[in-house]
């Protein structure tokens, strides 16, 4: 079976996201420190934390 042109990229892509999720999956319960400033704090601000 021959794999179809880019697949290393759809790999990596796939790669990340599971590593995304699994970042989110450890830290789903955690409380953001009000100290922490940036993107951060934006993304928090607008996803109700």
């Amino acid at each position: 079976m021959k794999l179809p042109e880019g697949w290393r990229i759809y790999a990596l892509v796939i790669g990340l996201n599971v590593l995304a999720l699994s970042f989110w999956w450890l830290d789903r319960d955690a409380v953001p420190h009000p100290s922490a400033g940036g993107m951060g704090a934006w993304i928090a601000s607008r996803l109700g934390s």
